[in-house]
């Protein structure tokens, strides 16, 4: 028996697999063993099943989040095990599902660049008080302008004009990145642990 939820399940593994162009809701339907009207009876155009597969992808990732900071000792800690969260998502994502969304799907872009700017910033800026309150962080940046600074920096790494995927794979050029990010905001103290943990 299909279920919304098992649907979106299908969709974003063929979103992430193959993009958003490439997969009709055919192709959904045939992957679920059900008729495209009965994929429609739960979704009535693929721009709304585009939107809540994103919805719940980001819903999943929220929960994600969650858990490791739940489980992480520090703020360190906690920021790069979400950062090999993101590198496992961006290897398994379809160089071309940004390039999709952000041109032929700009709502579904947008429900991205919200949770960006709400639930993400969020997270980072407490994250960043909490390394700077542990003494892992270095005390005198301002947690609201870095947090944003990394929101905005996303977006570069994920600009398919400035990195283009055959050549710089996302996932790589996320892992320069956050180096770079992390190198800049931790204390002595905060490097030490850096360098023990990554050795992990």
């Amino acid at each position: 028996m299909s279920t919304p939820t098992a649907i979106l399940e299908k969709a974003e593994h063929l979103f992430m697999r193959y993009g958003v162009k490439s997969v009709s809701m055919d192709d959904v339907a045939r992957e679920m063993g059900i008729s495209k009207k009965t994929l429609y009876q739960y979704f009535s155009t693929k721009e709304e099943l585009i939107i809540e597969t994103l919805q719940y992808n980001q819903k999943c990732e929220l929960t994600t989040i969650g858990a490791i900071r739940a489980k992480a000792s520090n703020a360190l800690e906690e920021m790069v095990e979400i950062a090999r969260m993101i590198i496992r998502q961006l290897q398994q994502m379809s160089p071309s599902l940004i390039f999709d969304l952000k041109k032929y799907h700009p709502e579904a872009w947008k429900v991205m660049e919200d949770m960006e700017r709400t639930h993400i910033y969020g997270i980072l800026r407490e994250n960043l008080e909490n390394g700077i309150k542990q003494g892992l962080y270095r005390s005198e940046f301002n947690p609201d302008i870095l947090a944003r600074i990394y929101l905005t920096s996303i977006n570069v790494v994920i600009d398919d004009q400035l990195f283009p995927p055959e050549t710089y794979p996302t996932d790589q050029v996320f892992r320069e990145y956050i180096h770079h990010y992390l190198r800049g905001i931790v204390s002595p103290t905060g490097a030490q642990f850096l360098e023990k943990y990554m050795r992990i």
